[in-house]
């Protein structure tokens, strides 16, 4: 898989997000910039979009190539380039700023030569798209978020924030789960649950890390899964009189939810028999 997108040197969206999130998926994607933006999580202030890349004589082809920021030229050049792979956009017409990318007609000039576009509801509205589309309504003034995709629709929880990179992040789940061979509907339902959580545990921007930190939750559970036949063998020799604790905490574990044990206090069994 290649990643093509803008660098974000606040890392809440853009390449950065891009690789976090194929990464959460034991996917190892090759990674080209397409352009160079000043911004941070709450102003954008410039972009610079590339015209050369001599990254692509590195490879050969991919099957599957997940675009952000970028414009119709770039994109012709991705499809000359690699005309097998399937490519899905997510195009940024404007930034939750207003900061204005590209227009919508270099988005309908885009859209010719990609497999699936991921857009929000305003900005679609602007565009006259000519392929597969799934439509994002976070902007609308809905109880939930409304996903759109060929008349089907897809609802999600609402949260009161204005997180940087959400659009990144979902469009880069949609086409991490599509590699890894799921319908585009099965797409959008997975991403959908990963994203409720995603959004629920970040503050400013998309913390993908803290899904990282979810995940080493299941990891201690296995570790300690593991020594049960352990303390089995060896408890009689171990384990005092009055019992013992085993715990396996996260990295800079807060509180009594960052560890995990085994419930209650583990003690020895005498078993007493009748004469």
């Amino acid at each position: 898989m290649l990643v093509f997108s803008g660098f974000d040197p606040s890392g809440g969206a853009g390449i950065l997000q891009d690789i976090s999130i194929m990464k959460m998926f034991k996917i190892s994607p090759k990674a080209i910039i397409s352009a160079y933006t000043v911004q941070n999580e709450k102003e954008f202030k410039s972009v610079e979009f590339r015209e050369n890349f001599e990254e692509f004589d590195l490879f050969d082809k991919f099957s599957l190539i997940k675009v952000g920021m970028a414009n119709s030229k770039q994109i012709k050049i991705l499809r000359k380039r690699y005309n097998e792979a399937k490519i899905i956009w997510n195009p940024i017409i404007k930034t939750s700023t207003g900061y204005t990318i590209i227009s919508p007609n270099d988005v309908n000039e885009g859209s010719k030569y990609v497999d699936l576009m991921i857009m929000n509801s305003e900005e679609y509205e602007m565009a006259d798209i000519n392929c597969d589309v799934i439509i994002t309504g976070g902007h609308k003034n809905t109880e939930k978020i409304e996903i759109l995709y060929k008349n089907k629709k897809f609802y999600s929880q609402k949260y009161e924030k204005q997180l940087h990179g959400t659009g990144c992040t979902f469009s880069s789940l949609i086409t991490a789960h599509i590699h890894m061979g799921y319908t585009i509907e099965e797409s959008i339902n997975a991403s959908l649950y990963y994203m409720d959580k995603m959004v629920k545990n970040s503050e400013f921007s998309v913390e993908t890390e803290n899904m990282i930190y979810e995940f080493h939750k299941n990891y201690i559970l296995e570790e300690l899964w593991k020594i049960k036949s352990e303390i089995n063998k060896l408890g009689k020799y171990t384990i005092p009189e009055v019992g013992q604790n085993i715990v396996f905490a996260l990295p800079e574990a807060e509180n009594e939810y960052d560890v995990g044990k085994f419930p209650g206090r583990i003690h020895k069994l005498y078993f007493a028999t009748q004469k």
